[in-house]
């Protein structure tokens, strides 16, 4: 995961200097909500079993009911990474 985060920095870090005169606050805010939902999507294939996933989602503070909802459809990995 640490991987994926340094290879993404230049490029982020490249935009954000390139339109930081732009007026586009939400154009930003909304690039940053789907990074984030794309990491998440990393992070549960990586986990791969639901085993796996509960125990970590657990271990990252997530409800039980939440873990268990994710762990048990572990191949929706996009519709799963938008759970709280």
């Amino acid at each position: 995961m640490t991987d994926v985060v340094e290879r993404l920095r230049p490029y982020v870090q490249g935009w954000t200097a390139y339109f930081r005169l732009a007026q586009t606050p939400r154009v930003w805010s909304d690039l940053d909500q789907w990074m984030r939902h794309r990491l998440r999507v990393i992070q549960l294939k990586q986990w791969c079993r639901g085993p796996t996933i509960y125990r970590e989602l657990r271990a990252l503070g997530a409800p039980t009911a939440v873990a268990r909802q994710v762990a048990a459809n572990r191949r929706r990995w996009w519709r799963n990474s938008d759970k709280p």
